[in-house]
């Protein structure tokens, strides 16, 4: 977490540790925590980035609901002060209100109407 407060110009790190409840383990390696707790600590550099565009991918992998929901909060903040998140995820977020959501599902391929090989990509 300090080297990625370096890198990105911050002081501290409390703030984003506080925010994802990484901070009783700060003082651990990441490879002895659990695959939730691995997953906060990374999530928890977004608040170091000082970056108003987030790009996620499977943001909430590995996370209990508990921390869903802080990473929930943590979200409708950034988008509060004018941040943007593109984030894909097969699970609600909860942000109907705080966001504008974009439902690809209406663009996904029919199967049967690709080859064998192109089917094994979907």
């Amino acid at each position: 977490m300090e080297f990625w407060a370096d890198i990105f110009g911050h002081h501290s790190i409390s703030e984003a540790a506080e925010q994802f409840m990484i901070s009783d383990f700060l003082d651990l390696k990441v490879g002895t925590l659990s695959a939730g707790q691995k997953r906060r600590v990374g999530l928890s550099r977004l608040g170091l980035t000082g970056r108003s565009i987030w790009l996620l991918d499977e943001p909430t992998v590995s996370l209990d609901q508990t921390s869903v929901s802080i990473f929930e909060n943590i979200i409708k903040d950034h988008l509060l002060k004018n941040g943007c998140a593109l984030i894909a995820t097969h699970i609600d977020l909860g942000l109907e209100d705080s966001a504008k959501i974009i439902d690809l599902s209406k663009y996904q391929p029919q199967l049967g109407k690709l080859s064998r090989s192109d089917e094994a990509f979907v």
